[in-house]
C-alpha cells in the first residue's frame, strides 16, 4: 500500500507501507492494504505509519483530509511535519505565525516611510513658487 502526506508545499511522506493509523474526529482509524475505500477528515494529531520491514514513523498534521483507495492512502493538510509530535508541530506553527507578524509589521513601517516621502515630495510640488 502506498502512503502520501502533502501539503501546499511539498510532499512530506512517500512511502510503501504495511499500515497506518489516523486521528479521525470520531476516533482513531487503522488502514491495511485491501482497506474498503472511504474519505474523512483527519483531525490534529500524529498519524503513525509502518513502512515495509522497517520500524514505525510518524508524521505530526495540522488536519487535514484523508482518502483510502486502490491500496493508496492520501493526506492533504495544511501544515505537516516528520517525526514529531503535535506539540512540537503547534511550536513550529506559533513560531512561523511570529516570523509572519514581524516581516508584516517591518513591510508596514517601510510602506509608511516611502508614503510619508512621497507625500512631502507632492506637497512641495504644489506649493506655489516652489
Amino acid at each position: 500500500m502506498h502512503l502520501e502526506v502533502r501539503t501546499p508545499e511539498r510532499l512530506v511522506v512517500d512511502a510503501e507501507v504495511d499500515a497506518v493509523n489516523a486521528p479521525l474526529p470520531d476516533g482513531w482509524i487503522g488502514i491495511l492494504s485491501g482497506h474498503a475505500p472511504f474519505q474523512a477528515r483527519v483531525r490534529p494529531g500524529v498519524i503513525s505509519y509502518r513502512p515495509r520491514e522497517d520500524e514505525t514513523q510518524k508524521v505530526a498534521v495540522h488536519g487535514g483530509f484523508l482518502s483510502v483507495q486502490d491500496d493508496q492512502v492520501t493526506v492533504l493538510t495544511g501544515v505537516a511535519r516528520e517525526g514529531v509530535d503535535l506539540e512540537t508541530l503547534d511550536e513550529a506553527i506559533s513560531q512561523e505565525e511570529q516570523q509572519l507578524e514581524a516581516m508584516e509589521e517591518e513591510a508596514r513601517r517601510r510602506f509608511d516611510q516611502i508614503y510619508q516621502k512621497m507625500t512631502r515630495s507632492f506637497s512641495r510640488e504644489r506649493r506655489p513658487g516652489s
